[in-house]
């Protein structure tokens, strides 16, 4: 099976749990817009800015915070630009019969906007404490 038939069964598996529940499309607009992974990724970012650990490991963490802000504002402006420009991929429910919990975005869907800053705060949290930043990894990912 071709990576493009996997992901396009995949997404409709996900997709077919749409309006079956209301706890479960309530939790999916929870966790899964634009702005819940992100925002808990910079709340750890902000814990880590004013302490976490030792004196020494404040350097650290407020050096991968500025190196988040930096990496955020890079992904956003270049990373998924240059992406847009060469994976011009049609949303699902342009293509597909799917159920909407979200908006229509306009953009092209790969990457997601709010997945490059996920991973940019993930990654920069992992900097500053690997174990940490593990967690902030898989839940990016999410």
């Amino acid at each position: 099976m071709a990576i493009i038939e996997l992901d396009k069964q995949f997404f409709l598996f996900v997709n077919s749990f749409v309006g079956k529940s209301v706890l479960f499309d309530n939790l999916a607009r929870l966790l899964v817009n634009e702005y819940f992974i992100p925002t808990l990724l910079s709340l750890i970012m902000f814990g880590l800015w004013f302490y976490w650990g030792n004196v020494n490991d404040k350097n650290l963490n407020q050096k991968s915070v500025v190196l988040a802000v930096l990496a955020i504002g890079l992904g956003s402006l270049v990373v998924v630009s240059v992406l847009n420009s060469f994976f011009e991929r049609p949303r699902p429910f342009d293509v597909l019969d799917t159920n909407l919990l979200f908006y229509r975005p306009t953009d092209p869907s790969f990457p997601s906007n709010s997945a490059v800053v996920a991973f940019a705060l993930a990654a920069s949290i992992f900097v500053a404490d690997r174990k940490l930043g593990f967690l902030a990894l898989l839940t990016a990912a999410f």
